[in-house]
């Protein structure tokens, strides 16, 4: 969420170059994070950690913020679980 918090705060001040960029790479992260912390009914809540997990609070800022950087479905498996 951070790398997607600079990316609007580059937006509203109008880089939208350095925005763009920005959003690019925190939607990266977020499919990255995905594959790396998914352990078929969850997520785990470090990547070398299995068995483990943890509610993932940025998932709460990705809808207040309307970002979209995490699918229904993760957040759906999140909240199922």
């Amino acid at each position: 969420m951070g790398v997607a918090g600079y990316s609007e705060m580059a937006r509203m001040l109008g880089f939208n170059d350095v925005a763009n960029k920005y959003a690019t790479i925190a939607q990266n992260m977020a499919v990255k994070w995905e594959q790396m912390a998914h352990e078929g009914d969850h997520y785990r809540l470090a990547f070398d950690r299995k068995n483990t997990w943890s509610q993932k609070y940025n998932m709460i800022w990705d809808k207040m913020w309307n970002l979209n950087l995490f699918p229904n479905n993760v957040i759906n498996t999140e909240i199922n679980y």
